[in-house]
Protein backbone atom coordinates (compact mmCIF):
# COMPACT_ATOMS: atom_id res chain seq x y z
CA UNK A 1 0.00 0.00 0.00
CA UNK A 2 2.73 1.96 0.89
CA UNK A 3 4.08 1.95 -2.51
CA UNK A 4 1.09 2.31 -4.35
CA UNK A 5 0.80 5.77 -2.61
CA UNK A 6 4.54 6.99 -3.20
CA UNK A 7 3.60 5.98 -6.98
CA UNK A 8 0.42 8.29 -7.30
CA UNK A 9 2.60 10.84 -5.51
CA UNK A 10 5.17 10.37 -8.30
CA UNK A 11 2.30 9.92 -11.34
CA UNK A 12 0.13 12.71 -10.66
CA UNK A 13 2.01 15.66 -10.88
CA UNK A 14 3.56 14.49 -14.33
CA UNK A 15 0.27 13.14 -15.78
CA UNK A 16 -1.55 16.65 -15.11
CA UNK A 17 1.78 18.45 -16.63
CA UNK A 18 0.91 16.32 -19.74
CA UNK A 19 -2.47 17.05 -19.75
CA UNK A 20 -1.86 20.50 -19.71
CA UNK A 21 0.22 20.06 -23.16
CA UNK A 22 -2.87 18.99 -24.71
CA UNK A 23 -4.37 22.41 -23.86
CA UNK A 24 -1.11 23.75 -25.26
CA UNK A 25 -1.28 26.26 -22.18
CA UNK A 26 1.63 29.07 -22.57
CA UNK A 27 3.75 27.98 -25.24
CA UNK A 28 6.69 30.51 -23.94
CA UNK A 29 9.80 32.36 -24.32
CA UNK A 30 12.30 32.99 -21.88
CA UNK A 31 13.96 36.31 -21.97
CA UNK A 32 17.56 37.40 -19.64
CA UNK A 33 17.03 39.87 -16.87
CA UNK A 34 19.14 41.76 -14.45
CA UNK A 35 16.42 41.61 -12.18
CA UNK A 36 12.75 43.83 -11.72
CA UNK A 37 12.30 47.37 -10.20
CA UNK A 38 8.64 46.58 -9.83
CA UNK A 39 5.83 46.15 -12.44
CA UNK A 40 3.51 48.62 -14.24
CA UNK A 41 0.20 48.69 -12.46
CA UNK A 42 -2.91 49.58 -14.85
CA UNK A 43 -6.25 50.10 -14.24
CA UNK A 44 -8.99 49.14 -16.80
CA UNK A 45 -12.65 48.88 -17.27
CA UNK A 46 -14.01 45.50 -18.70
CA UNK A 47 -16.69 44.72 -20.19
CA UNK A 48 -19.06 41.67 -21.69
CA UNK A 49 -21.90 42.04 -24.63
CA UNK A 50 -23.78 42.45 -20.96
CA UNK A 51 -23.35 44.39 -18.04
CA UNK A 52 -21.94 46.68 -16.58
CA UNK A 53 -18.23 47.34 -16.89
CA UNK A 54 -16.12 46.62 -14.25
CA UNK A 55 -12.68 47.73 -12.84
CA UNK A 56 -9.35 45.20 -13.08
CA UNK A 57 -6.00 45.76 -12.14
CA UNK A 58 -3.00 45.00 -14.59
CA UNK A 59 0.47 44.36 -13.36
CA UNK A 60 3.28 44.60 -16.44
CA UNK A 61 6.48 43.65 -16.01
CA UNK A 62 8.65 43.37 -19.38
CA UNK A 63 12.45 44.20 -20.42
CA UNK A 64 13.45 46.33 -22.92
CA UNK A 65 16.49 46.69 -24.68
CA UNK A 66 18.91 49.69 -22.96
CA UNK A 67 19.75 50.99 -26.15
CA UNK A 68 18.41 50.29 -30.16
CA UNK A 69 19.99 51.91 -33.56
CA UNK A 70 18.88 53.64 -36.37
CA UNK A 71 18.00 50.77 -38.95
CA UNK A 72 17.96 48.25 -36.94
CA UNK A 73 15.05 46.20 -34.75
CA UNK A 74 13.86 47.02 -31.76
CA UNK A 75 12.76 43.83 -29.93
CA UNK A 76 10.93 44.36 -26.69
CA UNK A 77 10.78 41.14 -24.35
CA UNK A 78 7.71 38.69 -24.24
CA UNK A 79 5.44 41.42 -21.33
CA UNK A 80 3.70 39.32 -18.43
CA UNK A 81 0.53 41.06 -17.45
CA UNK A 82 -1.18 39.61 -14.38
CA UNK A 83 -4.45 40.57 -14.14
CA UNK A 84 -6.59 40.54 -11.04
CA UNK A 85 -10.65 40.52 -11.20
CA UNK A 86 -12.14 41.12 -8.27
CA UNK A 87 -14.34 38.14 -7.08
CA UNK A 88 -17.44 40.54 -7.36
CA UNK A 89 -16.37 41.53 -10.59
CA UNK A 90 -15.64 38.07 -11.72
CA UNK A 91 -19.61 37.10 -10.46
CA UNK A 92 -20.09 39.90 -12.87
CA UNK A 93 -18.51 38.49 -15.80
CA UNK A 94 -18.09 35.09 -15.78
CA UNK A 95 -21.03 32.07 -16.10
CA UNK A 96 -22.15 31.14 -12.65
CA UNK A 97 -21.03 27.79 -13.20
CA UNK A 98 -17.17 28.51 -14.00
CA UNK A 99 -14.69 26.53 -12.22
CA UNK A 100 -12.06 27.71 -14.10
CA UNK A 101 -11.05 30.28 -16.19
CA UNK A 102 -7.89 31.02 -18.52
CA UNK A 103 -8.06 32.54 -21.86
CA UNK A 104 -6.34 34.39 -24.48
CA UNK A 105 -5.38 38.38 -24.79
CA UNK A 106 -4.74 41.02 -27.02
CA UNK A 107 -3.25 44.16 -25.91
CA UNK A 108 -2.91 47.57 -28.80
CA UNK A 109 0.81 49.37 -27.55
CA UNK A 110 1.02 52.67 -28.81
CA UNK A 111 4.60 52.80 -29.95
CA UNK A 112 6.14 56.74 -30.32
CA UNK A 113 8.93 58.63 -31.66
CA UNK A 114 8.50 62.67 -31.30
CA UNK A 115 5.68 63.24 -33.43
CA UNK A 116 5.46 59.34 -35.20
CA UNK A 117 3.11 57.38 -33.94
CA UNK A 118 2.10 53.42 -34.82
CA UNK A 119 -0.09 50.87 -33.02
CA UNK A 120 1.45 47.62 -32.23
CA UNK A 121 -0.66 44.34 -31.51
CA UNK A 122 0.20 41.99 -29.09
CA UNK A 123 -2.13 38.95 -30.22
CA UNK A 124 -0.26 36.29 -28.85
CA UNK A 125 -1.14 36.26 -25.07
CA UNK A 126 -2.25 33.36 -23.48
CA UNK A 127 -3.00 32.64 -19.85
CA UNK A 128 -3.44 28.96 -18.34
CA UNK A 129 -6.64 28.27 -16.34
CA UNK A 130 -7.04 28.66 -13.06
CA UNK A 131 -9.96 28.15 -10.80
CA UNK A 132 -12.32 29.96 -9.77
CA UNK A 133 -12.76 28.97 -5.56
CA UNK A 134 -14.19 30.88 -2.52
CA UNK A 135 -14.12 34.49 -2.52
CA UNK A 136 -10.53 35.15 -3.12
CA UNK A 137 -9.86 37.43 -6.45
CA UNK A 138 -9.27 35.41 -9.67
CA UNK A 139 -5.55 36.41 -10.64
CA UNK A 140 -4.75 35.71 -14.97
CA UNK A 141 -1.40 35.49 -16.61
CA UNK A 142 -0.82 36.36 -19.65
CA UNK A 143 2.33 36.45 -21.69
CA UNK A 144 3.19 35.68 -25.40
CA UNK A 145 5.84 37.13 -27.87
CA UNK A 146 5.48 40.58 -29.10
CA UNK A 147 6.73 42.37 -32.59
CA UNK A 148 9.53 44.42 -32.96
CA UNK A 149 10.03 47.41 -34.42
CA UNK A 150 12.57 49.92 -36.27
CA UNK A 151 12.91 53.63 -36.51
CA UNK A 152 14.85 55.68 -39.09
CA UNK A 153 15.75 58.12 -37.12
CA UNK A 154 17.14 58.72 -33.69
CA UNK A 155 15.57 59.43 -30.77
CA UNK A 156 13.77 57.87 -27.93
CA UNK A 157 11.08 55.12 -28.51
CA UNK A 158 8.08 55.22 -26.15
CA UNK A 159 5.94 51.91 -25.62
CA UNK A 160 2.69 52.89 -24.03
CA UNK A 161 -0.28 50.23 -23.47
CA UNK A 162 -3.66 50.96 -25.06
CA UNK A 163 -6.57 48.82 -25.21
CA UNK A 164 -6.93 45.43 -24.06
CA UNK A 165 -9.49 42.76 -25.96
CA UNK A 166 -9.80 39.62 -23.72
CA UNK A 167 -11.15 35.61 -24.91
CA UNK A 168 -11.48 34.20 -21.85
CA UNK A 169 -12.33 30.48 -21.39
CA UNK A 170 -14.65 29.15 -18.49
CA UNK A 171 -14.58 25.45 -17.50
CA UNK A 172 -17.10 23.66 -15.50
CA UNK A 173 -19.68 20.89 -15.40
CA UNK A 174 -20.53 21.90 -18.92
CA UNK A 175 -18.90 23.08 -21.98
CA UNK A 176 -16.46 25.20 -22.22
CA UNK A 177 -18.14 28.64 -22.55
CA UNK A 178 -15.73 31.75 -24.53
CA UNK A 179 -16.41 34.70 -22.95
CA UNK A 180 -15.22 38.05 -25.26
CA UNK A 181 -14.04 41.17 -22.59
CA UNK A 182 -12.94 44.64 -24.21
CA UNK A 183 -11.23 46.65 -21.56
CA UNK A 184 -9.90 50.11 -21.82
CA UNK A 185 -8.18 52.38 -19.36
CA UNK A 186 -9.94 54.98 -17.54
CA UNK A 187 -10.25 58.44 -19.28
CA UNK A 188 -7.20 60.18 -18.35
CA UNK A 189 -4.78 57.63 -17.85
CA UNK A 190 -2.29 56.11 -19.49
CA UNK A 191 0.43 54.24 -19.16
CA UNK A 192 4.36 53.88 -20.34
CA UNK A 193 5.35 50.77 -20.30
CA UNK A 194 9.36 50.98 -21.35
CA UNK A 195 11.18 53.61 -23.79
CA UNK A 196 14.11 52.36 -25.14
CA UNK A 197 17.12 55.28 -26.03
CA UNK A 198 18.12 55.19 -29.90
CA UNK A 199 21.04 57.78 -30.05
CA UNK A 200 22.60 59.32 -33.55
CA UNK A 201 24.46 56.26 -35.81
CA UNK A 202 27.72 57.66 -35.89
CA UNK A 203 27.45 56.93 -31.86
CA UNK A 204 28.66 54.09 -29.89
CA UNK A 205 27.40 50.39 -31.11
CA UNK A 206 24.48 49.57 -29.33
CA UNK A 207 23.93 47.07 -26.03
CA UNK A 208 21.25 44.71 -25.86
CA UNK A 209 21.17 44.10 -23.00
CA UNK A 210 17.80 44.30 -21.05
CA UNK A 211 17.25 47.70 -19.11
CA UNK A 212 16.82 47.09 -15.04
CA UNK A 213 13.47 48.64 -14.99
CA UNK A 214 10.76 46.62 -16.22
CA UNK A 215 12.39 43.39 -16.12
CA UNK A 216 10.65 40.14 -14.97
CA UNK A 217 12.56 38.01 -13.26
CA UNK A 218 12.80 34.67 -13.60
CA UNK A 219 13.37 33.06 -10.39
CA UNK A 220 10.59 35.12 -8.70
CA UNK A 221 8.24 32.56 -7.26
CA UNK A 222 4.18 33.09 -8.37
CA UNK A 223 1.83 34.45 -5.63
CA UNK A 224 -0.87 31.99 -4.93
CA UNK A 225 -3.59 31.38 -8.05
CA UNK A 226 -0.84 32.60 -10.42
CA UNK A 227 0.19 30.38 -13.23
CA UNK A 228 2.77 31.90 -14.90
CA UNK A 229 4.41 30.24 -17.82
CA UNK A 230 8.45 30.24 -18.18
CA UNK A 231 10.53 28.80 -20.56
CA UNK A 232 14.17 27.84 -22.00
CA UNK A 233 13.34 28.18 -25.60
CA UNK A 234 15.18 30.89 -27.28
CA UNK A 235 13.02 34.09 -27.59
CA UNK A 236 10.69 34.82 -30.65
CA UNK A 237 10.17 38.01 -32.72
CA UNK A 238 6.64 37.70 -32.20
CA UNK A 239 3.53 38.61 -34.26
CA UNK A 240 2.75 41.41 -36.05
CA UNK A 241 2.70 45.47 -35.58
CA UNK A 242 1.03 47.31 -38.12
CA UNK A 243 -0.20 51.36 -37.81
CA UNK A 244 -3.69 50.06 -38.62
CA UNK A 245 -5.32 46.62 -36.98
CA UNK A 246 -3.15 43.70 -37.96
CA UNK A 247 -3.73 41.54 -41.11
CA UNK A 248 -1.29 38.70 -40.62
CA UNK A 249 -1.14 35.33 -38.95
CA UNK A 250 0.12 34.36 -35.54
CA UNK A 251 -0.17 30.22 -36.30
CA UNK A 252 -1.15 28.16 -39.02
CA UNK A 253 -3.11 24.79 -39.09
CA UNK A 254 -2.46 23.02 -42.30
CA UNK A 255 -1.69 19.97 -43.68
CA UNK A 256 1.06 18.49 -46.49
CA UNK A 257 1.99 15.79 -48.12
CA UNK A 258 5.17 13.92 -49.55
CA UNK A 259 5.12 16.57 -52.82
CA UNK A 260 4.45 19.26 -50.53
CA UNK A 261 7.16 22.50 -50.53
CA UNK A 262 9.69 21.86 -47.95
CA UNK A 263 9.40 23.39 -44.36
CA UNK A 264 12.15 25.92 -45.07
CA UNK A 265 10.38 26.99 -48.40
CA UNK A 266 7.11 27.86 -46.87
CA UNK A 267 8.06 30.91 -44.94
CA UNK A 268 9.95 33.56 -45.83
CA UNK A 269 11.52 36.24 -43.67
CA UNK A 270 8.90 39.03 -42.83
CA UNK A 271 9.10 42.02 -44.61
CA UNK A 272 8.74 45.43 -43.09
CA UNK A 273 6.11 48.43 -44.08
CA UNK A 274 7.11 52.24 -43.54
CA UNK A 275 4.38 53.63 -40.89
CA UNK A 276 4.08 57.75 -41.38
CA UNK A 277 7.21 59.19 -39.48
CA UNK A 278 10.17 57.29 -38.46
CA UNK A 279 8.88 53.97 -37.42
CA UNK A 280 8.62 50.68 -39.03
CA UNK A 281 6.34 48.34 -38.45
CA UNK A 282 7.05 44.41 -38.86
CA UNK A 283 4.40 43.28 -41.66
CA UNK A 284 2.93 39.68 -40.58
CA UNK A 285 4.05 36.78 -41.33
CA UNK A 286 4.16 35.85 -45.40
CA UNK A 287 4.21 32.44 -46.57
CA UNK A 288 6.09 33.26 -49.34
CA UNK A 289 4.36 30.73 -51.44
CA UNK A 290 2.11 31.34 -54.30
CA UNK A 291 1.64 27.81 -55.53
CA UNK A 292 -0.09 24.40 -54.03
CA UNK A 293 1.21 21.48 -53.58
CA UNK A 294 -0.42 17.99 -55.35
CA UNK A 295 -4.07 17.53 -54.65
CA UNK A 296 -5.33 15.26 -51.89
CA UNK A 297 -6.22 11.94 -52.84
CA UNK A 298 -9.05 9.78 -50.97
CA UNK A 299 -12.54 8.97 -51.13
CA UNK A 300 -15.26 11.38 -49.41
CA UNK A 301 -16.79 9.42 -46.29
CA UNK A 302 -20.06 8.46 -46.93
CA UNK A 303 -21.32 8.80 -43.23
CA UNK A 304 -20.34 13.19 -43.19
CA UNK A 305 -22.40 13.10 -46.54
CA UNK A 306 -25.91 14.56 -45.76
CA UNK A 307 -29.17 12.58 -47.32
CA UNK A 308 -29.64 13.36 -50.69
CA UNK A 309 -33.16 14.44 -51.21
CA UNK A 310 -35.90 12.99 -53.54
CA UNK A 311 -35.58 14.15 -56.87
CA UNK A 312 -31.86 15.66 -56.66
CA UNK A 313 -29.17 15.12 -59.86
CA UNK A 314 -25.96 13.55 -58.30
CA UNK A 315 -23.03 13.91 -60.35
CA UNK A 316 -20.90 12.57 -61.80
CA UNK A 317 -23.17 9.88 -62.31
CA UNK A 318 -23.21 6.42 -61.44
CA UNK A 319 -20.80 4.77 -64.03
CA UNK A 320 -19.51 7.76 -65.32
CA UNK A 321 -15.61 8.88 -64.90
CA UNK A 322 -14.82 10.40 -61.73
CA UNK A 323 -14.26 14.28 -61.75
CA UNK A 324 -10.21 15.62 -62.58
CA UNK A 325 -8.70 16.67 -59.02
CA UNK A 326 -8.61 20.40 -59.05
CA UNK A 327 -5.90 21.01 -56.69
CA UNK A 328 -6.04 24.29 -54.31
CA UNK A 329 -4.54 24.78 -50.91
CA UNK A 330 -5.02 27.64 -47.75
CA UNK A 331 -2.76 28.19 -44.46
CA UNK A 332 -5.36 28.33 -41.61
CA UNK A 333 -4.83 29.40 -37.78
CA UNK A 334 -6.12 28.33 -35.03
CA UNK A 335 -6.68 28.61 -31.14
CA UNK A 336 -7.29 24.80 -28.98
CA UNK A 337 -9.23 24.95 -26.03
CA UNK A 338 -9.72 22.19 -23.53
CA UNK A 339 -12.54 21.64 -21.02
CA UNK A 340 -11.05 20.48 -17.95
CA UNK A 341 -8.24 22.20 -18.36
CA UNK A 342 -9.89 25.82 -19.52
CA UNK A 343 -7.24 26.63 -21.42
CA UNK A 344 -7.07 28.22 -24.88
CA UNK A 345 -3.79 28.15 -26.87
CA UNK A 346 -2.19 28.73 -30.58
CA UNK A 347 -2.81 25.18 -32.00
CA UNK A 348 0.80 26.19 -34.57
CA UNK A 349 2.98 28.68 -34.96
CA UNK A 350 4.09 30.29 -38.82
CA UNK A 351 7.73 31.10 -37.30
CA UNK A 352 7.99 27.29 -36.64
CA UNK A 353 7.52 26.02 -40.19
CA UNK A 354 3.70 26.07 -41.14
CA UNK A 355 2.24 23.57 -43.17
CA UNK A 356 -0.77 23.64 -45.69
CA UNK A 357 -4.47 22.72 -45.82
CA UNK A 358 -4.66 20.52 -49.57
CA UNK A 359 -8.35 20.74 -50.82
CA UNK A 360 -9.77 19.12 -54.05
CA UNK A 361 -13.39 20.25 -54.01
CA UNK A 362 -13.92 18.64 -56.89
CA UNK A 363 -15.56 14.99 -56.44
CA UNK A 364 -19.38 15.30 -55.61
CA UNK A 365 -22.07 17.81 -56.76
CA UNK A 366 -25.59 17.39 -55.64
CA UNK A 367 -28.60 19.63 -57.17
CA UNK A 368 -32.24 20.23 -57.25
CA UNK A 369 -34.06 22.69 -59.24
CA UNK A 370 -37.64 23.42 -58.49
CA UNK A 371 -40.59 24.04 -60.99
CA UNK A 372 -42.44 26.27 -58.90
CA UNK A 373 -40.06 29.18 -57.93
CA UNK A 374 -39.28 27.80 -54.30
CA UNK A 375 -36.17 27.29 -53.20
CA UNK A 376 -33.77 24.35 -54.67
CA UNK A 377 -30.81 22.39 -53.13
CA UNK A 378 -27.31 22.41 -54.10
CA UNK A 379 -24.38 20.68 -52.70
CA UNK A 380 -20.58 20.63 -53.11
CA UNK A 381 -17.92 17.55 -51.96
CA UNK A 382 -14.95 17.63 -51.59
CA UNK A 383 -11.69 15.97 -49.66
CA UNK A 384 -8.77 17.74 -47.96
CA UNK A 385 -5.91 16.85 -45.96
CA UNK A 386 -4.65 18.06 -42.44
CA UNK A 387 -0.97 17.12 -41.34
CA UNK A 388 -0.42 19.24 -38.62
CA UNK A 389 3.61 19.03 -37.64
CA UNK A 390 4.74 18.17 -34.36
CA UNK A 391 3.98 20.63 -31.46
CA UNK A 392 6.48 21.24 -28.69
CA UNK A 393 4.67 23.42 -25.28
CA UNK A 394 7.19 24.43 -22.32
CA UNK A 395 4.72 25.65 -19.51
CA UNK A 396 4.50 25.70 -15.51
CA UNK A 397 2.84 22.61 -13.93
CA UNK A 398 0.87 23.82 -10.68
CA UNK A 399 2.42 27.21 -11.34
CA UNK A 400 6.04 26.08 -10.50
CA UNK A 401 7.16 22.91 -11.99
CA UNK A 402 8.69 23.85 -15.56
CA UNK A 403 6.74 20.65 -18.03
CA UNK A 404 7.84 19.96 -21.66
CA UNK A 405 6.42 17.37 -24.15
CA UNK A 406 5.14 16.94 -27.36
CA UNK A 407 2.11 16.37 -29.27
CA UNK A 408 1.77 14.93 -32.67
CA UNK A 409 -1.85 14.83 -33.95
CA UNK A 410 -1.61 12.09 -37.51
CA UNK A 411 -4.61 12.01 -39.84
CA UNK A 412 -6.40 8.94 -40.55
CA UNK A 413 -8.12 9.45 -43.67
CA UNK A 414 -8.61 12.91 -45.81
CA UNK A 415 -11.08 15.30 -44.67
CA UNK A 416 -14.50 15.30 -46.39
CA UNK A 417 -15.68 18.79 -47.19
CA UNK A 418 -19.38 19.19 -47.32
CA UNK A 419 -20.91 22.36 -48.64
CA UNK A 420 -24.94 23.04 -48.48
CA UNK A 421 -26.76 26.24 -49.41
CA UNK A 422 -26.99 29.30 -51.85
CA UNK A 423 -27.31 32.90 -50.73
CA UNK A 424 -29.74 33.67 -53.58
CA UNK A 425 -32.47 31.52 -52.45
CA UNK A 426 -32.20 32.99 -49.33
CA UNK A 427 -30.12 30.11 -47.58
CA UNK A 428 -26.93 30.20 -45.18
CA UNK A 429 -24.41 28.33 -46.94
CA UNK A 430 -23.20 25.78 -44.28
CA UNK A 431 -19.43 24.26 -44.67
CA UNK A 432 -18.74 21.23 -42.28
CA UNK A 433 -15.43 19.63 -42.95
CA UNK A 434 -14.54 16.44 -41.09
CA UNK A 435 -12.21 13.86 -40.52
CA UNK A 436 -10.82 12.21 -37.83
CA UNK A 437 -6.68 12.66 -35.84
CA UNK A 438 -4.67 10.25 -34.01
CA UNK A 439 -3.21 11.83 -31.00
CA UNK A 440 0.30 10.95 -29.54
CA UNK A 441 2.42 12.44 -27.05
CA UNK A 442 6.44 11.78 -26.10
CA UNK A 443 9.57 13.50 -25.43
CA UNK A 444 7.93 14.71 -22.00
CA UNK A 445 10.23 16.28 -19.58
CA UNK A 446 9.08 17.22 -16.31
CA UNK A 447 11.34 19.99 -14.35
CA UNK A 448 14.22 18.78 -16.75
CA UNK A 449 13.70 15.10 -15.95
CA UNK A 450 12.54 12.70 -18.71
CA UNK A 451 8.91 11.43 -18.00
CA UNK A 452 9.26 7.70 -19.94
CA UNK A 453 5.65 7.65 -21.76
CA UNK A 454 6.59 5.15 -24.03
CA UNK A 455 6.85 5.41 -28.06
CA UNK A 456 2.64 4.75 -27.85
CA UNK A 457 0.98 6.87 -25.75
CA UNK A 458 -2.03 7.94 -27.85
CA UNK A 459 -5.98 7.98 -27.66
CA UNK A 460 -7.36 4.68 -27.92
CA UNK A 461 -9.57 6.10 -30.91
CA UNK A 462 -9.04 9.12 -33.43
CA UNK A 463 -10.30 12.36 -32.26
CA UNK A 464 -13.23 12.87 -34.62
CA UNK A 465 -13.36 16.28 -35.57
CA UNK A 466 -15.93 18.34 -37.41
CA UNK A 467 -15.45 21.73 -38.37
CA UNK A 468 -17.96 24.34 -39.06
CA UNK A 469 -18.30 27.49 -41.02
CA UNK A 470 -21.74 29.10 -42.23
CA UNK A 471 -22.24 32.13 -44.56
CA UNK A 472 -25.39 34.46 -44.53
CA UNK A 473 -24.39 37.67 -45.36
CA UNK A 474 -27.36 40.11 -46.83
CA UNK A 475 -30.06 37.17 -46.42
CA UNK A 476 -33.34 37.02 -43.28
CA UNK A 477 -31.41 34.88 -41.38
CA UNK A 478 -27.80 36.80 -41.09
CA UNK A 479 -26.63 36.34 -37.95
CA UNK A 480 -23.74 39.20 -38.01
CA UNK A 481 -20.74 37.18 -37.50
CA UNK A 482 -18.19 36.69 -39.78
CA UNK A 483 -18.83 34.55 -42.62
CA UNK A 484 -17.03 31.45 -43.99
CA UNK A 485 -16.63 30.01 -47.62
CA UNK A 486 -14.13 27.19 -48.93
CA UNK A 487 -13.13 30.39 -51.41
CA UNK A 488 -12.36 32.94 -49.06
CA UNK A 489 -11.97 31.97 -46.19
CA UNK A 490 -13.06 33.16 -41.99
CA UNK A 491 -13.86 32.01 -39.45
CA UNK A 492 -14.40 27.66 -38.61
CA UNK A 493 -15.00 26.02 -35.63
CA UNK A 494 -15.53 22.65 -33.54
CA UNK A 495 -17.55 22.56 -30.61
CA UNK A 496 -18.14 20.47 -27.97
CA UNK A 497 -15.20 18.30 -29.61
CA UNK A 498 -14.75 14.70 -28.09
CA UNK A 499 -11.02 13.66 -26.34
CA UNK A 500 -10.65 10.26 -26.42
CA UNK A 501 -9.43 7.84 -23.30
CA UNK A 502 -5.46 7.82 -23.12
CA UNK A 503 -4.11 4.08 -23.91
CA UNK A 504 -0.11 2.84 -24.16
CA UNK A 505 1.31 5.59 -22.01
CA UNK A 506 4.26 4.54 -19.15
CA UNK A 507 6.95 1.67 -19.48
CA UNK A 508 7.83 -1.12 -17.07
CA UNK A 509 4.74 -2.18 -16.06
CA UNK A 510 3.58 1.68 -14.96
CA UNK A 511 0.42 2.31 -16.64
CA UNK A 512 -0.01 6.28 -16.88
CA UNK A 513 -2.78 5.79 -19.31
CA UNK A 514 -5.96 6.29 -16.81
CA UNK A 515 -4.84 9.51 -15.27
CA UNK A 516 -4.38 11.09 -18.77
CA UNK A 517 -7.79 10.09 -19.65
CA UNK A 518 -9.10 11.55 -16.16
CA UNK A 519 -7.19 14.84 -16.20
CA UNK A 520 -8.42 15.39 -20.29
CA UNK A 521 -10.40 13.12 -21.86
CA UNK A 522 -13.89 13.98 -22.64
CA UNK A 523 -16.47 16.15 -24.23
CA UNK A 524 -16.76 20.36 -23.65
CA UNK A 525 -13.96 20.71 -25.83
CA UNK A 526 -13.35 22.94 -28.94
CA UNK A 527 -11.34 24.34 -31.57
CA UNK A 528 -11.56 27.81 -33.68
CA UNK A 529 -9.79 28.59 -37.05
CA UNK A 530 -9.46 30.94 -39.42
CA UNK A 531 -8.68 29.87 -42.91
CA UNK A 532 -7.02 32.60 -45.72
CA UNK A 533 -8.07 32.70 -49.33
CA UNK A 534 -7.73 29.20 -50.96
CA UNK A 535 -5.65 29.55 -53.64
CA UNK A 536 -6.68 27.31 -56.93
CA UNK A 537 -4.02 27.53 -59.33
CA UNK A 538 -5.71 25.91 -62.65
CA UNK A 539 -8.51 28.82 -61.80
CA UNK A 540 -8.87 32.02 -63.69
CA UNK A 541 -7.26 35.24 -61.89
CA UNK A 542 -7.77 36.19 -59.57
CA UNK A 543 -7.24 32.49 -58.01
CA UNK A 544 -5.98 33.65 -54.25
CA UNK A 545 -2.53 32.57 -55.50
CA UNK A 546 -0.73 35.90 -55.99
CA UNK A 547 1.50 37.90 -55.11
CA UNK A 548 1.26 34.93 -52.07
CA UNK A 549 -1.19 32.90 -50.50
CA UNK A 550 -2.58 34.63 -47.95
CA UNK A 551 -1.61 33.94 -44.10
CA UNK A 552 -4.56 35.08 -41.99
CA UNK A 553 -4.97 36.64 -38.44
CA UNK A 554 -5.73 34.81 -35.59
CA UNK A 555 -8.92 34.00 -34.52
CA UNK A 556 -10.15 36.27 -31.38
CA UNK A 557 -12.40 33.84 -29.21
Amino acid sequence: MGEAVGRRRTWRPAAISTAALLAGLLPAAAWSADGPAGPVSLAYDCRSAQGAPQRVTVAVTQSYPAEGAVGRPVQPGPPTATITVPRAAAAALLPAAAETVGGTGRLTTLVSQGSSTAEAHWDALAAPAVPLTGTADVLLTFTGPVPAVTVSAPGEVTFTAGDLALALTTGGPGPATAVLLSCTQPAGRSARLGTVAVPAPDSASPTVSPSPSLSPSPASSPSPGDATGSASASPSTGPSATAAPAAGATGPSAATGSTSPAPSELVVPRGRRPADGTITVDEPVHSGVDACPDAPTGDLDPTRLPPVPDGAIVLPMPGADPFEPVPACAFAVGYANVGKLGGAALVNDPRKQPAMVRVDMHKRIVMLWTDDGSPGYIEADGIGALDLPPAESTFLTFGFMPTTAKMKLTPVGPLTFTVVGNTDWDQPVLTAVGGYQSLRLYDVEVNGTPLDVGPNCHTVDPVDLTLRGRQDAGISSDDGKPDYTVQTGGPLAAENLVIPAFTGCGTGGEDLSPLFTAAVSGAGNSLNFIQGALCTPTSDQPNGCLPEIEMPSPPHR
